[in-house]
């Protein structure tokens, strides 16, 4: 018949269950194997076709060639340079940031305690980072890994949501890669959440991690491929009975605990608790 079209259909390379694996097997290596000065890995995502891997490079494609985290993967590679990741002045890093401040990275109002920064937003004529309650005790200073103060907690913790806001200079970048990465990616949007999605987390203890998917809604973090972050939550806690091996920093706390299990702020509802708006590229 005129106008038919012949469709031949070819079976993947690879199963979405062998990506997956190979991506986690990946992004779980320590930093060393991932970044060197001259290149990091900042994003794995599964090619189209399914017959490989398509790797995010800050910096030297080349060079990324050669760490051992992918030099080691048995899966056909494509790499790609980030137009907007990028691996910047070593000044600034998840472990110690510098205004204006990112997501991702360290924050504390005491030596030793392990919590992140949140994503920007503005309220008002004011400029805010979200944060989770529990890492302050009460609207006290906020300081980054360096000990700089990064601004104040404007006013009492939300208990109930787990959510604060630190008035501070901030900007929409959010850090991506490990728990040492200089390399940023700008957040373009917020995105509500729902049972089945895949979320990356990115705390300043664990880096990035892209293997978790959402469980449960309305209960009571992003999603990005290294170049495009969608704002989703503010990480809050895990659940101690799904306890597994910590990643990232090597010389965390003894009693970090990590798990395959955690609860995360929606944005959506800490955007509202503040009347904010997400600061986006």
């Amino acid at each position: 018949m005129a106008g038919d079209v012949a469709v031949t259909v070819d079976a993947a390379r690879y199963s979405r269950r062998e990506l997956r694996a190979e991506i986690e097997r990946i992004t779980r290596q320590p930093w060393a194997s991932l970044a060197t000065p001259q290149a990091e890995v900042v994003g794995v995502a599964p090619r189209a076709d399914g017959g490989g891997l398509r790797v995010t490079v800050a910096g030297s494609t080349a060079a990324a060639g050669d760490l051992s985290a992918i030099r080691t993967s048995g899966m056909p590679l494509t790499f790609e340079e980030s137009a907007t990741a990028n691996v910047a002045d070593l000044s600034f890093s998840r472990v110690d940031d510098m205004p204006a401040y990112y997501a991702g990275g360290r924050a504390s109002q005491w030596a030793g305690s392990a919590c992140s920064t949140g994503f920007a937003f503005t309220a008002g004529h004011n400029t805010f980072l979200l944060g989770a309650a529990h890492c302050s005790p009460n609207a006290y200073d906020m300081y980054d890994g360096g000990g700089q103060q990064i601004g104040e907690v404007y006013d009492t913790p939300n208990r109930d949501l787990d959510v604060l806001r630190i008035e501070a200079r901030a900007d929409s970048r959010t850090f991506v890669g490990n728990w040492a990465s200089s390399a940023t990616a700008p957040v373009y949007g917020w995105s509500g959440n729902l049972r089945g999605n895949y979320i990356c987390s990115g705390g300043s203890w664990s880096g990035t991690v892209c293997t978790n998917v959402v469980d449960e809604v309305g209960v009571a973090h992003k999603v990005t491929d290294g170049v495009h972050v969608l704002a989703r939550g503010v990480l809050s806690s895990t659940l101690r009975d799904h306890t597994i091996p910590c990643q990232g920093i090597p010389a965390a706390p003894p009693a970090r605990v990590c798990g395959s299990r955690f609860w995360y702020i929606d944005i959506k509802e800490a955007l509202n608790l503040y009347g904010g708006t997400l600061l986006t590229d």
